[in-house]
């Protein structure tokens, strides 16, 4: 155990390093591959009684297939005028 392990019940700690302007931490192997995460995923950041929570944000193509995504798309564009219309009855 490192020095800087004492007090923390065995999680990893991390040290917050300058990312361009910004600052920031690097996740363990362990955790990203628990969570699924990967490079370009996004996090929720949350601050509650002095922690930070971070959970993996869900994205809508997690769940559905990005064919009928993109059909959903071009069927609102096509009939935009329609939908338009019916929000208006």
């Amino acid at each position: 155990m490192r020095a800087n392990d004492a007090g923390n019940k065995g999680n990893p700690t991390r040290k917050i390093t300058k990312v361009g302007n910004s600052l920031g931490i690097g996740l363990p192997k362990k955790v990203l591959d628990e969570l699924e995460l990967k490079q370009g995923d996004e996090l929720e950041l949350e601050v509650q009684q002095g922690e930070i929570i971070l959970k993996k944000n869900e994205r809508i193509e997690d769940y559905i297939e990005l064919d009928f995504l993109k059909m959903a798309e071009n069927t609102f564009k096509k009939h935009d005028q329609v939908f338009k219309n019916l929000k208006d009855r």
